[in-house]
């Protein structure tokens, strides 16, 4: 008898433990935590690993500077640019770390994530990812980025009044990132009047673009629009100059990145594109710059100071709301705050939506020639 009321009692602790393991595994994120959390599933190794780590020091800078109670805590996973991985990451902070909001970069990795939020019931937001309607596809999935119908009619209206240019080329990356801005630019470029005289593809991991370059080059266009990434971008620029190409080089906000400079070389000298506009005079971005330089002791670029504004307000709804999904996402889809960038608005269709800048490449430096405002 008393070995049974021993296994009757052994059961009964048992199971307090269990169930205060499960309370306290619930309250790490999702609803109600008392420690709310931020999934970053991000690329932190590997040849696109600039993006995710300058949007990361923008974010620690932002998480740093809070003053909101109660605090969140940002969780970092490295998909290592794999979209395998990167489900695999999202799935583990939307069920173990049970995180309140999860972001992302890039198309490729970005895209078969937003069916999963959705299932999840878990926030999403998305930057440096173009596609076009990504945020579209259901309410948890949301935007802050340069978007290929906002930059492919910028730059192609840009070519065609500005530059004079009436007959382009294109080489594009070979996923939707590429595809969707090609269509954008293409679109805006033969309407006002413009011909697309050739397009071919490459893989972003492709060393040689030669080939199709040749194929483009005997069409006999004024200029290329180049929309590929990082090293592979500068390649493909050095290679068309070394191929003979004396045109004009377009393109978007891929260019605004230092390994395509580092690669390109000389060759990268005239480029013209689009990016985000930043006003560096302004005092709430000297502001950013100083706190910026103080904790990492070098000057922060265009990307860093995108992490800083998402931080910012990601890092505010996530605590207002206590943790809360519902709460994050509601928040999220009334986005209407000021920031370094200006002030953001979300919009119907759940894009952050901010001005676009067009630059030159000169002397080794990006001018800003003019800017477009999307909302206008």
């Amino acid at each position: 008898m008393k070995a049974l009321y021993g296994r009757k009692w052994l059961s009964v602790v048992l199971a307090a433990v269990l169930l205060a393991a499960l309370l306290i595994v619930a309250g790490c994120g999702g609803k109600g935590s008392q420690t709310p959390r931020i999934g970053a599933d991000f690329t932190l190794t590997g040849a696109t690993a600039y993006w995710s780590t300058q949007i990361k020091k923008g974010m620690d800078l932002a998480a740093a500077e809070s003053k909101g109670e109660p605090k969140v805590e940002i969780v970092y996973e490295d998909n290592q640019g794999n979209p395998a991985n990167s489900v695999s990451a999202f799935n583990k902070l939307a069920n173990v770390d049970q995180v309140s909001l999860i972001m992302s970069l890039h198309t490729p990795l970005s895209k078969p994530l937003s069916p999963i939020a959705a299932q999840n019931k878990v926030p999403f937001l998305a930057t440096v990812t173009a596609a076009k309607d990504f945020s579209k596809e259901n309410e948890w999935t949301f935007r802050d980025f340069l978007l290929t119908d906002q930059q492919g009619p910028a730059i192609a209206k840009y070519a065609y009044e500005t530059l004079k240019l009436r007959r382009i080329a294109a080489l594009v990356v070979n996923d939707d990132y590429g595809r969707d801005s090609q269509k954008a630019f293409s679109q805006e470029f033969t309407k006002l009047g413009g011909t697309i005289v050739g397009s071919e593809t490459i893989e972003q991991k492709a060393t040689d673009a030669r080939s199709q370059l040749t194929k483009l080059l005997n069409a006999k266009p004024e200029g290329i629009y180049f929309i590929v990434r990082d090293t592979t971008l500068g390649r493909c620029v050095a290679q068309s100059r070394e191929l003979g190409f004396k045109g004009q080089v377009v393109g978007d906000a891929s260019f605004d990145a230092p390994a395509v400079w580092k690669t390109a070389g000389n060759t990268g000298e005239g480029t013209v594109f689009t990016s985000a506009y930043v006003k560096w005079d302004d005092p709430k971005v000297k502001a950013f710059v100083d706190a910026y330089k103080a904790k990492y002791s070098d000057a922060p670029d265009w990307v860093t100071l995108y992490g800083y504004s998402i931080g910012r307000y990601a890092i505010d709804t996530v605590s207002k709301a206590g943790g809360d999904r519902d709460k994050v996402r509601e928040a999220l889809s009334k986005l209407d705050t000021e920031s370094v960038r200006g002030r953001l608005l979300m919009n119907g269709s759940r894009d952050v939506l901010g001005p676009i800048g067009i630059y030159k490449r000169s002397g080794s430096q990006n001018k800003l020639l003019t800017n477009v405002d999307p909302r206008m």
